[in-house]
C-alpha cells in the first residue's frame, strides 16, 4: 500500500451523496483535513470543477452519464455502487481504458480478508460440498443479492471451477430492519458445517475505505 503524506490534500468529488453511503462520505470528508470537497450530485455537475477524483456511491441507472462526465473531464473514479449488471461491468472497463477506475462491491478490509479465506476453504475442501450464503441488509437496500454476496460466492465459484462434482453457490437474501450488512458463508459436508461471517456495525468503514482508496 502507498504511503500517503499527511499533508496532501485530496480534491473529492461525491456523487450520489444524498444516498446513505454518500452521506457518510460526506460526514468523513468533513471531518479530515487532508480531504477537500470539489462538489457533490444530485444535481447539476459545475462546468469547472476542479477535483482530484470522484466517490460515487448511486444507482446502476445513474452509470452512463457518470462515466461520460468522468471521461470528459479525465477524472479518475472510485465506485462503491452495486446491482451492475454484465452490460454495466463492461462499460466499466471500457471507461478503465481511458481514466482510473477502481470499483469494489465492498470496501471493507475484513471482506477482503473473507475472499482470502474463502479461496482456502473452497481449494481445501472437497468440491462436493455444499456451500450456502446468506446475505442480510437493511430493507431499503434494493439489490438482492447483494454486490458482496454475488462476489463471495464468485470467489468460491471461480476456485471450485472445473472440478469434477463442483457445486454452485446457493445465496439466501434477507432484507429486514436496518441491518447493515452481515454475511454468512457455510460449508456443508458429511457430518460437519464449517461457518465464516463477516457483520458490519457501521456504515462508515465502506465510506472510509472508498476514501482511502480515492487518495
Amino acid at each position: 500500500m502507498p504511503h500517503i503524506s499527511p499533508t496532501t490534500t485530496t480534491n473529492i468529488f461525491v456523487h450520489g451523496a444524498s444516498g446513505r453511503m454518500g452521506r457518510e462520505v460526506l460526514a468523513l470528508i468533513e471531518n479530515d483535513s487532508a480531504l477537500t470537497l470539489a462538489g457533490a450530485t444530485p444535481g447539476e455537475w459545475p462546468e469547472s470543477l476542479a477535483a482530484d477524483v470522484v466517490v460515487d456511491f448511486s444507482l446502476p441507472a445513474a452509470l452512463p452519464a457518470l462515466l461520460q462526465q468522468c471521461v470528459q473531464r479525465r477524472l479518475p473514479l472510485v465506485s462503491g455502487t452495486t446491482g451492475y449488471d454484465e452490460q454495466a461491468v463492461e462499460k466499466l472497463r471500457a471507461a478503465a481504458e481511458q481514466i482510473p477506475v477502481l470499483w469494489a462491491a465492498n470496501f471493507s478490509l475484513g471482506v477482503a480478508v473473507l475472499q482470502q479465506a474463502l479461496r482456502l476453504c473452497a481449494a481445501a475442501l472437497p468440491s462436493d460440498w455444499d456451500v450456502s450464503l446468506i446475505d442480510t441488509h437493511h430493507q431499503h437496500k434494493l439489490d438482492a443479492p447483494s454486490g458482496t454476496a454475488r462476489a463471495l460466492a464468485a470467489t468460491v465459484d471461480e476456485q471450485r471451477g472445473g472440478r469434477s462434482g463442483a457445486k454452485a453457490v446457493q445465496i439466501v437474501s434477507t432484507r429486514v430492519g436496518e441491518v447493515i450488512g452481515d454475511h454468512q458463508v457455510c460449508f456443508a459436508g458429511p457430518g460437519e458445517c464449517l461457518e465464516l461471517t463477516h457483520r458490519a456495525d457501521q456504515r462508515s468503514l465502506f465510506a472510509a475505505g472508498a476514501l482511502h482508496a480515492a487518495r
